[in-house]
């Protein structure tokens, strides 16, 4: 997850000029955005690093978009994953849905589509990592207080031995 800015994206595409683009465009925007050519490349990129969302295309040569998204899910349920495609069809869609895909777009997109979706994964994942921030605090809190509670009990019982 981002420590500033609005969040940091990895996009996976093929095409160059796609990946350039959409680079630029979420860059405007305040992402920091990590271009990766291949799904390979992304997955390797995100095990090394906090991500806020992945963007990719579904079809590259060698481990398509929707492989990726099933590694992904694999490492981190947790993570966004946008597939965006050229070829629209609703079965690959519907597919992509059913394994996890945070949302869909097709190619071309429009820059304001694009843009919220990429928006409101990144604000998902971030509310995802402060629920369980908070989650981990109240535990912490909780065995705290649940070893002050005994040992005031264990002082109570010796005291009461004494009378």
């Amino acid at each position: 997850m981002s420590q500033t800015g609005a969040g940091a994206i990895i996009v996976v595409d093929d095409n160059a000029f796609v990946l350039e683009s959409t680079k630029l465009l979420l860059g405007g925007y305040g992402f920091t955005v990590t271009p990766c050519k291949s799904a390979d490349e992304a997955f390797s990129v995100l095990k090394g690093g906090r991500f806020d969302a992945v963007l990719t295309d579904i079809k590259m040569p060698g481990t398509t978009g929707i492989e990726l998204l099933e590694k992904i899910h694999a490492y981190d349920r947790e993570m966004p994953v946008i597939l965006m495609t050229a070829y629209a069809e609703l079965d690959v869609a519907v597919n992509a849905v059913k394994k996890g895909a945070f949302d869909f777009i097709i190619k071309p997109y429009k820059p304001d589509y694009l843009l919220h979706s990429i928006k409101k994964a990144a604000n998902y994942h971030r509310l995802l990592q402060i629920e369980k921030n908070y989650k981990n605090m109240l535990e912490e809190d909780v065995k705290q207080r649940t070893k002050e509670l005994a040992e005031a009990l264990r002082m109570v019982k010796e005291m009461s031995k004494e009378l």
